[in-house]
């Protein structure tokens, strides 16, 4: 590791700091509810499950192996265990699955360069050692593997023919595995709980007439009206809900449960069903954002 103290300089430091919040959770809860209502709907209710089972297994896996972090100059203040990385892991979850669902060769290079860049960036800001950085991205893309198989196999379809309880199950398992994490502010406990309301949110969508956010050259005021409301909410719920709970004292377990989990739930069924009623949806056209 000591190899890439020898490169740093002001200029890269400052392009590796900004690169490595390409994998923070602010940009992913900017990222994932943006494609979700911009595009379909379909695509990316399975990188956000990909991406948030990640984050889930990270988290179990850090508590487990309990790895201290590098002591070497680090050039940012980061809390928690080292091993595996979860900036790693995530943005390989993240990014591969966008490339998966593409299925575009520039999204896939784009995809592989901006992984590599925040592997890297990870190591050079002192804050992981290089196996953590290399054992999280492999972590992340067997998890883009194991989504795309799941999706083949069709086991959502299975699921969803076995009746809402039954489909019900694979988030509520989740929860309930985060929910025995010991810190309710850890990514785990959060990425289960978006999860689940998630999940929550496709199932009350599924079969309902709630039309995509219209798109294209013509639509532009449409994409952007949904974009500010859909934020405006989403952003009130995550940190305006920390802010109150933190003057009420109620950080805890189940208000993360519940914070997050109106997070995933406002994207995913709550915020579609506010852009049709305001007329922002394509209302009329045929929807194609079922989940498979």
């Amino acid at each position: 590791m000591e190899w890439v103290l020898d490169w740093r300089s002001p200029w890269l430091t400052a392009l590796m700091k900004l690169w490595t919040d390409l994998g923070s959770e602010a940009f992913f809860l900017a990222a994932l509810p943006l494609g979700y209502w911009l595009d379909s709907r379909r695509r990316w209710v399975r990188i956000g499950l990909t991406f948030m089972l990640a984050g889930v297994l990270n988290a179990a896996l850090k508590d487990a192996f309990q790895a201290p972090r590098p002591m070497l100059e680090p050039l940012i203040q980061e809390g928690g265990y080292s091993f595996p990385s979860g900036h790693a892991m995530m943005s390989a979850a993240f990014w591969g699955a966008i490339a998966v669902g593409y299925r575009r060769a520039w999204v896939t290079a784009l995809a592989a360069v901006l992984v590599a860049g925040i592997m890297f960036s990870r190591v050079y800001l002192g804050v992981h050692w290089p196996r953590d950085v290399l054992v999280g991205a492999a972590l992340g893309l067997a998890l883009v593997g194991l989504g795309a198989w799941f999706v083949t196999a069709g086991g959502a379809a299975r699921l969803r023919a076995q009746g809402k309880l039954v489909a019900w199950l694979p988030a509520g398992l989740v929860v309930l595995g985060a929910a025995f994490l010991p810190d309710p502010e850890q990514h785990g406990l959060k990425s289960a709980s978006a999860m689940a309301g998630l999940w929550a949110g496709v199932l009350w969508l599924d079969g309902r007439d709630v039309p995509p956010v219209r798109t294209g050259r013509a639509a532009i005021g449409a994409m952007l009206g949904a974009t500010l409301v859909g934020f405006a909410v989403l952003i009130g719920i995550w940190a305006g809900g920390k802010t109150l709970l933190v003057a009420l004292d109620a950080i805890n377990t189940g208000t993360a449960i519940l914070r997050y989990g109106l997070v995933g739930l406002w994207a995913a069924a709550l915020a579609p069903w506010v852009f049709d009623r305001i007329g922002l949806s394509a209302r009329g056209l045929e929807s194609t954002d079922a989940v498979d």
